[in-house]
């Protein structure tokens, strides 16, 4: 029997082409590794994608309720200077009445004196003097309201002078709760008006607590001032 031929080449070549299986199933095993990996760092990328965009509209949520408040705000403080302004008017027209009184006072108590020198001669019982609320209506009364008139004025002014303080204090510093716009394609944010009433008067929205609006309160102060009317006791100035 004849030995069988030893092909050197042959054999060669069966040996390489099963190393070339061997690498091409250690590289499909490493493959199929990175793909799971691959799969599982997508996945990750969407649910951070999704939480960015959470975040980012919940930053959204939180700059509008900033703005509504913003707005809220500046509508109180546009309330808040009318009635300064219907203040300042109503103590100047306080004033005003105050001297009034004060000058027909002076006129009523003048022809008291003589009235009273009158009936003491006849034997009469003098007029009382004028009251009002518990008061005696004298030059002590008038000073007194002078005094209390003079301080609450001044506690007013104190008042508008510290909140101009504030004003200027507050428009010198930066925002720091703007957000810088990161996306042209970002939508303008709507903000939301908190809830006011209309004045049925002048169609103006004004803030739902206010009792009265500022605005129409102030036009009618200017267009009807006060008048002080002269009225004469009968009872008094008769005998």
């Amino acid at each position: 029997m004849e030995p069988v031929a030893f092909d050197e080449d042959r054999v060669s070549q069966l040996m390489q082409h099963m190393y070339s299986i061997k690498d091409i199933r250690a590289q499909t095993l490493q493959l199929e590794k990175l793909k799971v990996k691959v799969l599982e760092q997508c996945q990750e990328m969407k649910s951070e994608e999704g939480r960015f965009y959470d975040y980012k509209n919940e930053l959204e949520v939180l700059e509008e309720e900033r703005l509504a408040h913003v707005e809220e705000l500046r509508q109180i403080h546009a309330d808040m200077k009318a009635m300064e302004t219907v203040i300042e008017e109503a103590d100047e027209d306080r004033n005003r009445s105050l001297e009034l009184a004060w000058n027909v006072f002076k006129e009523y108590n003048t022809l008291k004196e003589t009235v009273n020198e009158g009936r003491y001669q006849l034997g009469l019982e003098e007029i009382t003097p004028v009251s009002v609320g518990g008061d005696v209506i004298d030059k002590h009364y008038f000073k007194r309201m002078r005094s209390a008139f003079k301080k609450e004025s001044n506690k007013m002014e104190s008042r508008v002078t510290r909140e101009r303080i504030v004003d200027d204090e507050s428009n010198q510093k930066p925002n720091i709760f703007s957000i810088p716009s990161t996306s042209t394609s970002t939508s303008v944010l709507k903000v939301q008006i908190p809830p006011m009433k209309i004045c049925q008067s002048c169609q103006q929205p004004i803030h739902r607590n206010a009792p009265v609006c500022p605005l129409c309160k102030a036009k009618n102060k200017s267009r009807h001032p006060k008048k002080v009317k002269r009225k004469h006791d009968d009872g008094e100035n008769s005998a």
